[in-house]
């Protein structure tokens, strides 16, 4: 005490003075009870809250985690369709393909009956008001390589020797007549001439020749009406397949759509409950911070109660030392009872100091004990959110080959529909 004494300022003791009394020890303890029960009473009122909260948390997750594996669903039914599209595109491009090879084929089909008529008028016979053209053929036309034909300047040429000189047809007035016979002869044997030469060019323009020809451009003909018949019928396979895949990517988007917008608002109903709670338990953190100040402040006044006593007992002993000096002849007994009841009082005030330091261990030890399970109460929780994260990890593998093995079913049935489609 006497230590407390010497390191207090003169100032702070005449404060200190002036201060009211500090409450009895009665009242102290009582009001440190109504704090405990109070501490209980938040304790409980947050146990239930916490209980009230982790079922919410719970089905949270779970509809999280439905909404991601319907997302997830949604988005292979997308990669599908937009797989189907590709095969939808590529089998455009083979049909494109087709329809050219086609065209070509009928390309070639006509330059075959251009070919055959052609023949045919070479092998007809030369008459004197029938135009001939004769066509250079290659050596890759025809079974074999034919000789080359005269041109068009030879017939021409052979024409112009068989008609008569303009002077004679001028100088000739009886004898037109005999003109007219002898330019009519030499038509017929140079029609006859060019007949011959173009039956020695073309020994191949015969009968037989002809109906080989004619038996080609038939099975030319058959053959590309068959292409077209199959390509129309690989057509309209391919717009009813296209329209299937179409119906049945509609439908999953249907389907997914009708079930996500429960688990939406499932998802909305539990995001307000979680937000009701966190603003429960911001209320109950501010009344648990308010509780906290006021112990602190009721520890600090307890402890400028105690200072104060402290204080109060080295003036009553410095103004006992000061009578005992001035009464030490006269008033020792009353002295010795004077201190005496001093020993008493300050022996009472050590011992309500010592209960109320007893009192405010065991509150901390209460508080210490309620942090802890409070703290083993939010393991637990991180706890069971960890194992529900590993159970959804452990899921996906499981959904992604579920998955893979719907894609190759599906990429094994287009390439069986193709292969029908190309073999059928």
């Amino acid at each position: 005490m006497s230590g407390t004494s010497t390191g207090s300022s003169p100032v702070s003791v005449e404060r200190r003075r002036r201060s009211p009394p500090p409450p009895p020890g009665e009242e102290l303890v009582a009001f440190y009870r109504h704090a405990a029960a109070t501490a209980a009473e938040e304790e409980t009122y947050f146990r239930k809250q916490i209980e009230m909260v982790q079922p919410s948390q719970e089905e949270r997750h779970r509809i999280e985690w439905q909404l991601e594996a319907l997302e997830r669903e949604l988005a292979v039914a997308s990669g599908e369709a937009a797989s189907l599209r590709a095969s939808t595109g590529t089998a455009g491009a083979a049909i494109a393909a087709r329809a050219a090879a086609i065209a070509e084929l009928l390309a070639e089909q006509r330059e075959d009956r251009t070919r055959v008529q052609r023949l045919l008028a070479l092998c007809q016979p030369v008459s004197h008001d029938v135009t001939v053209l004769f066509d250079h053929f290659g050596a890759s036309e025809g079974p074999r390589a034919a000789p080359p034909l005269p041109q068009p300047q030879h017939s021409m040429a052979i024409s112009s020797a068989a008609a008569p000189p303009p002077s004679a047809a001028a100088a000739g007035g009886g004898g037109a007549v005999a003109d007219r016979r002898r330019q009519q002869q030499r038509s017929e044997r140079s029609s006859a001439g060019t007949a011959v030469a173009a039956a020695a060019a073309h020994p191949k323009c015969t009968r037989g020749y002809e109906e080989h020809l004619l038996r080609r451009v038939a099975l030319l003909e058959a053959h590309a009406e068959e292409v077209e018949s199959l390509g129309r019928a690989y057509l309209g396979e391919l717009a009813g397949e296209r329209e299937r895949r179409a119906a049945e990517a509609a439908r999953l988007s249907d389907e997914a759509r009708a079930a996500a917008e429960p688990l939406r608002s499932a998802l909305q109903r539990a995001a307000a409950r979680r937000e009701a709670a966190t603003a429960a338990y911001l209320r109950l953190r501010h009344n648990a911070r308010v509780a906290a100040a006021a112990a602190r402040e009721e520890r600090q006044r307890c402890a400028a109660a105690k200072e104060e006593a402290c204080v109060g007992d080295v003036v009553l002993q410095e103004r006992l030392a000061a009578d005992l000096k001035a009464l030490a002849s006269g008033a020792e007994h009353e002295v010795e009872t004077g201190v005496k009841d001093l020993r008493a009082r300050a022996a009472a005030a050590e011992r309500a100091l010592h209960d109320c330091g007893a009192e405010q261990q065991a509150q901390r030890q209460r508080r210490e004990e309620q942090l802890a399970a409070l703290t083993r109460a939010i393991d637990d929780l991180r706890e069971r959110h960890d194992e529900l994260a590993y159970e959804r990890a452990d899921s996906l593998p499981a959904l992604a080959r579920a998955v893979g093995n719907l894609r190759r079913a599906v990429a094994a049935a287009e390439q069986r529909s193709l292969e029908r489609a190309l073999f059928t």
